[in-house]
């Protein structure tokens, strides 16, 4: 009987190991540009991306992702899902203005914004491709600004 209640505690122990370590290596998988780029692959998007792009809309470091059928994203990686979150409440809910303290801008994008917040990364995609907006959501969840379907 001991012997069987080891093998369980065992089981258990490796079990929960398991489980955080997929936890943590799904959070890094969606929350870096490498990431992010793999996750798009996991959706069947492929993706490139430049180092750093500049931007002016949001405070995280920028990247700009090109997508195989030509459309376009950034994402937008911060330190910490803390600050990504902060970063987040100062979009307003269309997704066209950002005012943070000492900072205010106002955007008139080419096309419908979309803008998804998961741990440590902001994603913005402007336009209205079903399939990118399927992978997206499917990655990161709803949206949190931006147009509404």
């Amino acid at each position: 009987m001991k012997k069987f209640l080891v093998i369980v505690a065992i089981t258990l122990f490796v079990t929960t190991l398991a489980y955080c370590f997929y936890q943590d290596k799904a959070a890094h998988l969606r929350s870096s540009i490498d990431g992010v780029v793999a996750a798009l692959k996991g959706e069947s998007l492929s993706a490139t991306y430049q180092a750093e792009a500049t931007g002016e809309f949001l405070a995280g470091k920028r990247y700009w992702l090109t997508l195989a059928n030509g459309e376009h994203l950034s994402a937008y990686i911060y330190k910490n899902n803390e600050s990504a979150r902060k970063d987040a409440a100062y979009v307003d809910s269309g997704g066209c203005s950002y005012n943070k303290p000492g900072k205010s801008v106002e955007v008139s994008w080419a096309g419908m914004p979309h803008l998804f917040q998961a741990d440590n990364l902001i994603v913005l995609y402007v336009g209205d491709d079903t399939t990118v907006l399927a992978a997206l959501r499917s990655i990161y969840g709803e949206q949190f600004a931006g147009f509404d379907e």
